[in-house]
């Protein structure tokens, strides 16, 4: 069988210009698709990832601090395959790919 995977690269900066440094961000990291081979987030430098193959909608909520770099990173064995970061419960990012240069390889990089 054909591997489709997507790399859902999302990289969202807060910046706290005129607002205390202590502020935080409530971050809820979203996977959707078929057969999901990997559910990966990150909060800086620290990684973090779900149990995987699943089918279906994952998502995993963290607190984080005001200037944080965060990612998400997934990929799966079909075209399904839909991500999105959402910060303070407000979608900020999502990526999916169809497939549209026809190379078999499903990947969506948001910077």
């Amino acid at each position: 069988m054909k591997i489709f995977a997507i790399l859902f690269l999302a990289s969202c900066v807060f910046f706290a210009c005129t607002k205390d440094k202590n502020e935080t961000y409530t971050v809820k990291f979203v996977t959707t698709g078929t057969n999901v081979t990997q559910f990966k987030f990150y909060q800086g430098s620290t990684t973090a990832d779900k149990a995987v193959p699943f089918s279906g909608t994952q998502d995993t909520t963290m607190v984080i601090a005001a200037g944080t770099t965060v990612k998400l990173d997934s990929k799966a064995n079909s075209n399904n395959l839909i991500g999105a970061i959402f910060v303070n419960n407000v979608q900020v990012v999502n990526g999916a790919d169809t497939d549209i240069d026809g190379d078999g390889k499903f990947q969506v990089k948001i910077e």
